[in-house]
């Protein structure tokens, strides 16, 4: 969304009735997806890294409390950066999900459209519901 830009608005829908667009087109939703997916494994390459030094740290030497309480707390960001990843990851495929099932939408309404259209029934929902 766009600073100014209502979240949702409506509009009236060529088969009659509003219908609540909230702004978000299925390639919008694609490359949120693609977004959530590059921070993911930005913070996974940052993860490591973290890990790498631990790792150097200690098998350099260093000893005691100091090192102790260090490792300890690196090891609960370990944790709480793999969940944020997860998260990250959960989204990114919720948001391709659902840029699926718009895009299905729009083709079947798309589809609906032009069939209503060709058979001159455009307008006449009444007809499409009964029909088999």
């Amino acid at each position: 969304m766009h600073v100014g830009q209502p979240a949702c608005e409506t509009r009236k829908c060529p088969l009659g009735g509003p219908v609540a667009l909230y702004g978000a087109s299925p390639t919008q939703l694609t490359n949120a997806a693609g977004y959530c997916q590059d921070t993911a494994q930005y913070i996974e390459g940052m993860r490591q890294r973290v890990q790498t030094i631990k790792g150097d740290l200690t098998t350099q030497g260093w000893r005691g409390g100091a090192a102790q309480k260090f490792s300890h707390a690196l090891d609960e960001w370990d944790v709480e950066f793999k969940a944020v990843i997860k998260i990250l990851e959960d989204i990114h495929d919720r948001l391709n999900m659902g840029a699926g099932v718009y895009r299905n939408a729009a083709d079947q309404n798309m589809e609906l459209s032009g069939s209503l259209a060709r058979d001159g029934l455009t307008g006449r929902i009444d007809n499409v519901i009964n029909s088999n």
